[in-house]
């Protein structure tokens, strides 16, 4: 150990307190390391292509890592990333989740959000299966046809 350190650590007269100050000294993250996470939190997006799953996913991931860093986000800071990550196509959801007075945690914009991708998952799927199942009426026999006598009397006579 060099001078510098031994003279900072000499006051310490068991090993263990040492060792616990030493850990306390050197186990920060560097600042440059703390600055990226915080950089790529604030700018994240969520991509057309992903699932809101993965989205979320992504950004519990990144709220862990900043806190494993030593930055610790209040809950409205964690819902105000995630309103403001959020596509300009899902602008509803971000009014009913900055208004709303039952968003109070992440996990409860969280849960709003999944259940949104629920409910258009499932008008897709409705919508789907209504064009699929949807078939034109077919057309009757020609008017002109065979019987027609003009001005819309037929040679048959009306249908009882």
């Amino acid at each position: 150990m060099s001078d510098d350190f031994a003279k900072e650590f000499k006051g310490y007269d068991k090993s263990m307190d040492l060792w616990i100050a030493l850990k306390e000294k050197f186990r920060g993250v560097p600042l440059t390391k703390l600055r990226s996470l915080t950089i790529k939190f604030d700018t994240y997006k969520k991509c057309p292509d992903h699932s809101m799953k993965r989205y979320l996913r992504k950004m519990s991931n990144m709220i862990s890592e900043l806190k494993d860093a030593g930055h610790k986000l209040t809950e409205e800071q964690k819902i105000q990333a995630v309103i403001r990550s959020l596509p300009n196509s899902w602008e509803h959801m971000k009014m009913h989740l900055t208004h709303s007075v039952n968003v109070k945690i992440f996990q409860d914009a969280v849960r709003h959000l999944e259940l949104e991708e629920d409910r258009l998952s499932s008008v897709k799927v409705s919508t789907e299966f209504h064009a699929t199942s949807f078939k034109p009426a077919e057309k009757s026999s020609n008017k002109k046809g065979k019987g027609y006598k003009g001005k819309g009397k037929s040679a048959q006579g009306p249908k009882k």
